[in-house]
């Protein structure tokens, strides 16, 4: 009960409502998010489950039997990764009835309700991902002794090290691995020395009260003088006619509420929206989205 009960307060906290990332239960907190921008993001959250290669119109129209096989066979590594949860969760529940094992069988049901929750909401890869370990390690537990533990720790660590340090692999042999792409080419220098990449190039405009800066011809703003906004979420909030808003205009600590936007603060929200037109013609997000899928993804916030 007491962890439920700080469950909902820190959801309340940090989203508006009891339950993340379900709009129920109002509760009136001026710091929820707009309705507009929620059914937004529950659209991109859609899309995303399909990993951006259909459009919130077309999964519409999707019958029963399209959900599940489009999801299954989408092009790219997600389509086994899929295939591959599908597949570890029936074989869990096969081991889990031979084993009758108690503590096994809650395991299993507790699987079984996060896999559907997941499928239900948005069934991207990185939010079962953990339930890959867990039944890994319940199925092996018996089986791995220190010696098999650190022999499979230390090829599986040489691994991992590899594709870090030789991104270039990723690149080449895994091109649906979209990451990859941002990943830079290995230097000798990274293997004593960490490596900075300093950008530092933004724009700074005001709307309303709030001053704020945009990364120039880059999606994310990680070198950005505070307050920064990324170009995705200022089309997003176009959509919806709102804009942040300082909650005190002398002190920034206590945080931003969204507010609609008079006709004026209206026509300066638009002329920002020409920085995303420039980053898509030019770099299509480091060009592994065509320029179709880069407009769609600029159109939404990436992934709440």
């Amino acid at each position: 009960m007491v962890i439920a009960l700080l469950f909902f307060i820190k959801n309340i906290y940090t989203f508006g409502y009891p339950i993340f990332p379900i709009s129920i239960e109002d509760l009136g907190v001026t710091w929820k998010p707009n309705p507009e921008v929620l059914k937004i993001s529950s659209q991109y959250a859609i899309q995303k489950t399909y990993d951006m290669q259909y459009s919130y119109e077309e999964i519409q129209q999707f019958s029963g039997f399209d959900y599940i096989k489009n999801w299954l066979f989408l092009d790219g590594i997600k389509a086994k990764i899929n295939m591959l949860f599908i597949f570890s969760l029936l074989i869990f529940i096969v081991f889990t009835f031979i084993k009758k094992n108690k503590i096994i069988s809650l395991i299993c049901i507790s699987i079984i309700t996060k896999s559907i929750l997941v499928l239900l909401f948005s069934a991207q890869y990185r939010f079962f991902i953990d339930i890959f370990f867990v039944i890994f390690f319940v199925i092996f537990i018996n089986y791995f002794n220190q010696k098999k533990s650190i022999a499979v720790f230390s090829v599986l660590s040489l691994i991992f090290i590899g594709f870090l340090t030789l991104p270039n692999i990723l690149q080449t042999y895994l091109p649906s691995f979209k990451l990859g792409n941002f990943m830079g080419k290995f230097e000798k220098e990274q293997l004593y020395k960490p490596s900075t990449y300093d950008y530092n190039k933004f724009q700074s405009f005001k709307i309303g009260n709030l001053k704020f800066n945009v990364s120039k011809k880059y999606p994310y703003n990680f070198d950005t003088q505070l307050p920064a906004i990324s170009e995705s979420f200022i089309f997003e909030d176009i959509k919806a006619s709102i804009f942040p808003k300082l909650i005190d205009e002398k002190n920034i600590k206590k945080g931003f509420i969204w507010k609609k936007l008079n006709p004026e603060e209206k026509k300066k929200q638009k002329k920002l929206s020409i920085l995303s037109t420039i980053h898509i013609n030019r770099t299509n997000f480091r060009g592994f989205l065509s320029k179709e899928k880069a407009v769609n993804l600029c159109h939404v916030k990436y992934s709440r």
